[in-house]
């Protein structure tokens, strides 16, 4: 192809590295004893979501409803919706949960498991739900060791319309890692932090039935899963510069271009220029 001749701009892949990625971050999963559940903001599109759960359940992490919505629409209906719900958004989840063969929430918000079971009560419709965790990144979730870290578990699986799916958590500062050591060390955090506050839910009688974790950075990172039941990579599908500059690639993975086309009539730009 010649690619003078696309319109632009326009978004370029190379297919063999996207399969290739994905291909590597399967076997790595499968060979952990985890499932992927990958997370398809990166893309939000149904042929890379689909070359992404080759050899796996189909299931897939959203970060909008409207981006459920897309996916179930074309059968991936096993979907995790990560980012925590809001009352505004409550009767869409439900409607969209009716279509779904599974469609998980989460929240961080003592407030929201009896709202959300009032609602779906109403609806007549069962709905699973997450307990977000704070493993560092301190954007959302509950901190274990704190009162709401259980209370909410508690509540959640108290309420007649909603089950206790278990804890998620995203390691984003992952991102702000400067060595393949601290990534690392940030790494085998996210899990371990997992691994024992699921402990501490089932000493306290609350069975955490998915421990999910994961971003691309510690997922290529870790040094085992053991006790880890899920995670939720996305970027690893394109990987980009800012991914090989933190080592969980190289540049030869990087799977996406922006297609520009020069101006012939201007100069090249200094090495040094963006």
């Amino acid at each position: 192809m010649d690619l003078q001749t696309l319109k632009t701009p326009c978004l370029v892949l190379d297919v063999s590295r996207v399969k290739r990625n994905a291909e590597r971050m399967s076997r790595r999963v499968l060979a952990s004893g985890a499932r992927l559940r990958p997370h398809v903001k990166t893309h939000k599109c149904v042929e890379v979501a689909r070359l992404q759960t080759a050899g796996h359940s189909g299931a897939l992490t959203v970060s909008t409803l409207a981006e459920a919505r897309a996916f179930a629409a074309h059968g991936l209906t096993d979907l995790t919706y990560a980012v925590p719900i809001e009352p505004g958004k409550f009767k869409e989840a439900i409607e969209l949960s009716k279509q779904c063969m599974g469609l998980a929430l989460i929240t961080d918000d003592p407030g929201i498991p009896a709202q959300l079971n009032d609602a779906a009560r109403q609806a007549g419709v069962s709905l699973d739900v997450f307990l977000k965790v704070d493993c560092g990144y301190h954007r959302c979730g509950v901190e274990p060791h704190t009162n709401g870290a259980l209370e909410i578990p508690r509540r959640i699986a108290a309420a007649s319309n909603l089950r206790f799916a278990g804890i998620l958590t995203h390691a984003g500062h992952s991102y702000h890692c400067r060595s393949g050591e601290e990534l690392l060390a940030v790494a085998r955090r996210e899990r371990d932090m997992m691994i024992e506050f699921a402990a501490e839910l089932r000493a306290s009688g609350i069975e955490a039935l998915t421990i999910s974790i994961g971003s691309t950075p510690t997922i290529t990172a870790i040094d085992h899963l053991d006790g880890i039941d899920e995670v939720r990579p996305g970027n690893y599908i394109f990987f980009d510069a800012f991914q090989a500059t933190l080592g969980s690639c190289g540049f030869e993975d990087c799977a996406a271009h922006d297609a520009l086309r020069r101006d012939a009539s201007r100069p090249e730009p200094a090495s040094g220029d963006h």
